[in-house]
């Protein structure tokens, strides 16, 4: 099960380890999770998650928090996040949560520098997207949904 999205022209998709997606435009790159079972703690989850792959070092400011909805009506919150070092602007990103029936998604679009005013309508475009694909890799056929009997 995957997230799927209509993605801006252009990109440059890349599969990453643990079932994520690697989505290249020009300068920025968008890191897209796999459905996963909702947390029992949806707050802490995302707290962890808009951390994740940030240097301990480094500092991470939420900047804003909406909750919306993709354009089929799936629920969405939309965090904005600045990341420093010292005074120092290392990226801004756009990351945006899914809930999808049980399942949670996220994607966090990575903007180095201050570059995020012009890209974000077109990266917001994309996310809007968002839905769910239920679709997975492993065969499943109704006699091992029996577990084997007949």
């Amino acid at each position: 099960m995957r997230l799927e999205v209509r993605w801006p022209a252009g990109v440059r998709l890349e599969s990453l380890e643990a079932g994520r997606l690697a989505v290249f435009l020009d300068d920025t790159c968008a890191i897209v999770e796999p459905l996963a079972a909702h947390p029992d703690d949806p707050d802490a989850w995302v707290r962890a998650y808009l951390v994740r792959d940030v240097p301990t070092v480094w500092n991470v400011t939420i900047l804003g928090r909406q909750e919306g909805v993709t354009d089929l009506g799936w629920p969405a919150v939309v965090l904005r996040t600045r990341i420093t070092h010292g005074d120092r602007l290392i990226e801004q990103r756009l990351s945006v949560v899914y809930r999808m029936l049980e399942y949670f998604a996220a994607v966090s679009v990575r903007v180095p520098g201050d570059r995020m005013p012009a890209v974000e309508p077109l990266w917001l475009a994309a996310l809007r997207t968002a839905r769910p694909d239920w679709r997975v890799d492993d065969a499943i056929c109704v006699h091992e949904l029996l577990g084997g009997l007949t």
